[in-house]
């Protein structure tokens, strides 16, 4: 995901900037069924906001950095077996 156009060096990279939804229901989900995503606080936001995530993999680095983005700064509606 990224908001400018990159060129790919790997046949097996892709960029994408464009509509999330259109991304995950017509180009991933059909070709890769599940889709892991690894980003950070603003891409998780935008995929939970449009309710594209089915579950939550969350690895915590015990580092403290100083101020930053926070993962969740929006309710999550919750969901049963999540």
């Amino acid at each position: 995901m990224t908001n400018r156009e990159l060129p790919s060096t790997r046949e097996s990279v892709e960029f994408y900037s464009g509509d999330l939804k259109k991304l995950v229901g017509e180009i991933l989900a059909p070709r890769y069924g599940n889709i892991w995503l690894v980003g950070g606080a603003m891409l998780g936001q935008s995929f939970l906001r449009l309710g594209l995530v089915d579950e939550i993999r969350l690895m915590i680095a015990p580092v403290i950095l100083g101020d930053g983005l926070h993962l969740f700064v929006i309710p999550v509606p919750s969901r049963s077996g999540i």
